[in-house]
């Protein structure tokens, strides 16, 4: 199964812009996915605070993957 990426997928998700955090989605079945992302490392992410990306960022990044 091919990957997505994220112009592929972005419109399926309510978050937009920089909130749209997915790269791609590279595997997928009925019961699991995998997905991959750098923005984690950007400096704009919108999650940051303080210069630092918290842990409980996490469960958004999962969030949008679940989407």
């Amino acid at each position: 199964m091919p990957s997505l990426i994220k112009s592929q997928f972005a419109a399926l998700l309510p978050q937009r812009d920089a909130m749209c955090l997915l790269d791609a989605a590279d595997s997928w079945d009925s019961g699991s996915i995998v997905c991959s992302s750098m923005s984690h490392t950007e400096l704009a992410n919108p999650l940051r605070r303080d210069g630092l990306l918290p842990a409980v960022a996490g469960i958004e990044y999962a969030a949008q993957a679940m989407a």
